[in-house]
């Protein structure tokens, strides 16, 4: 069987592509250009304008893809199911969508006080001048610009009849009423917010009690209207992540999650979506590193840990799911440039994987350090497992949020997160240095008194010229640690990938990492997970004639 005929060993058909693939087009149809993204003007010179959407951001569809049928056919939230049963989702609340959303309220708000619909802001944020008189005062000019409100009334009435079914509203009247300034908000609030406490959790009473007293002072309606949209969304999010909603699930999910990954696997690389390229260069690179062909499932757990501690490109973790990527549909999932296109449903876990193998990294060499300290006298001192934990737990503790934040592949900067980083490992270099006086001096450790020796400054100066030289990538000392961390962490991986227990090779555990065996175990588990399931979807296709010749 040829190499690129790998797939139909699989029972599936995705044929070799043989002219090249039409690449997507940057610039479309300037009428088909949504809304809410910024016209630029021919004229460099010129002010470019965002001209907030027509309807709100919140609206019967995004909440529809939070129903379980979307969710069952999106690929991304069933493959994290598989390895995340507590899988939340929450609103976005990422920069971006807070200043569309507040935009457009801001819009909306203007055009109930004043009728201006051609509410629009510069690059910096700021309020274009108003347009629509100069547009009705041209004798030839029958255009005239759409108004936010009848949809947004729209939206609001279906949204609140898709949360409680019960609901019941005329759309048309109250937009009818708010453009005439007769609009009710105190009466219809107070009646929609004894209707909301009937069907949401108590804790959400405070929130129904702040939107119906906002929308009984003056010029509180669209306020209070943007406030029962927050709360129908979280009412939503309530009900889409109950456990009784996924649990009968989940068998289902797991027996049919191998069938289901292959065939999104395919559609997307018969759409030109996906190749194979990166995926077979980095198993070609994999097994170059054996003297002879491994089984399948070694050679994916020596790769997968390989790609997880030596990453090919900065890696940031996603936040957990939102409603914002649901109302994406999804028409291209994709995974970093350099990593396989076969684990393009995994970047969140590559990302948490190799955050972790980094603080990983740091704790081993902070701990040699504290070792090396403790005999750097020469005299015989007995150091207890009891000690290095404490001493481990310390460091956790004291050190900066991301540990392992030198190891990322990001270039040191002098921006806030470098700079907690540096002032959290100060702390940490100082606290192993005064540790390890302690234990040289036989001193017992007693957190409730001070210690009564600090190092001197030339002490501490070193310590943070050990820190500066060693805790980068390119470090020797740094790439040693590495090895010695990847050996252990892929010896865990293939145990716990091998069916049998008798099967399990026998740990042979690096000097100084015993103290970091719970943390590998816990870390070399989770890659195993990873690459288990992962064997399931492609083991066929890995294995097939051809594939890595």
């Amino acid at each position: 069987m040829a190499a690129h005929d790998v797939l139909p060993a699989l029972a599936v058909h995705i044929p070799p592509t043989t002219k090249p693939l039409p690449s997507p087009t940057r610039t479309g149809d300037p009428r088909l250009r949504s809304p809410s993204t910024p016209l630029a003007r021919s004229t460099p010179a010129r002010r470019v304008a965002h001209v907030p959407s027509l309807t709100p951001l919140i609206t019967r569809e995004t909440l529809k893809e939070l129903d379980l049928e979307a969710i069952l056919r999106n690929p991304q939230l069933r493959h994290d199911l598989l390895f995340d049963p507590g899988l939340q989702f929450r609103p976005t609340s990422g920069r971006k969508k807070r200043d569309l959303t507040d935009k457009y309220w801001q819009a909306v708000q203007i055009e109930v006080e004043t009728g201006c619909a051609c509410t629009s802001f510069d690059e910096r944020g700021r309020r274009l001048p108003c347009v629509c008189g100069a547009l009705l005062s041209r004798p030839t000019s029958s255009r005239t610009l759409p108004s936010r409100i009848p949809p947004l009334v729209n939206e609001l009435c279906a949204v609140l009849q898709s949360v409680v079914h019960s609901a019941s509203a005329d759309p048309a009247l109250i937009a009818q009423e708010l453009r005439h300034g007769v609009f009710d908000s105190r009466g219809v609030f107070k009646n929609l917010g004894s209707v909301l406490k009937q069907h949401c959790a108590p804790m959400r009473d405070r929130a129904v009690e702040m939107m119906v007293a906002v929308a009984s002072r003056p010029g509180g309606g669209v306020r209070a209207v943007r406030m029962c949209f927050e709360i129908l969304e979280l009412m939503k999010l309530v009900s889409c992540h109950l456990p009784l909603d996924l649990a009968p699930l989940r068998p289902y999910l797991f027996e049919t999650a191998v069938d289901f990954e292959l065939k999104t696997f395919q559609e997307r690389h018969e759409r030109g979506l996906l190749t194979l390229s990166t995926t077979q260069e980095w198993l070609r690179k994999a097994a170059s590193t054996f003297s002879s062909p491994p089984p399948t499932m070694h050679l994916l757990s020596h790769a997968l840990t390989s790609l997880i501690f030596s990453p090919p490109t900065t890696v940031s973790t996603p936040p957990p799911p939102t409603t914002t990527p649901l109302s994406q549909r999804l028409p291209h999932i994709a995974p970093p440039p350099g990593y396989p296109e076969t684990l393009y449903l995994d970047h969140a876990r590559l990302a948490g994987l190799t955050a972790d193998a980094a603080d990983l990294g740091v704790l081993y060499a902070v701990l040699m350090l504290f070792r090396q300290l403790v005999y750097s006298t020469g005299s015989k001192v007995s150091l207890e497992d009891s000690v290095v934990d404490r001493v481990k737990r310390e460091i956790w503790e004291v050190g900066p949020v991301r540990l392992g934040l030198c190891f990322s592949g990001r270039k040191p900067g002098d921006d806030e997160e470098w700079e907690k980083w540096r002032a959290g490992m100060r702390d940490v270099v100082l606290q192993v240095a005064v540790r390890a006086e302690q234990v040289r001096s036989g001193v017992a450790f007693d957190s409730s008194k001070p210690p009564t020796t600090l190092p001197d400054a030339k002490t501490l100066g070193l310590l943070e010229s050990w820190t500066d030289n060693n805790l980068k990538p390119d470090a020797p000392l740094a790439k040693l640690f590495k090895g010695r961390l990847t050996k252990a962490v892929e010896q865990v991986v293939n145990n716990s990938t091998r069916k049998k227990e008798s099967d399990e090779e026998k740990e042979v555990v690096a000097a100084g990492l015993e103290p970091l065996m719970p943390e590998i175990r816990h870390l070399g588990e989770r890659i195993g997970k990873l690459a288990s399931f992962h064997g399931r979807v492609y083991r066929g296709l890995y294995e097939a004639e051809g594939f890595l010749a």
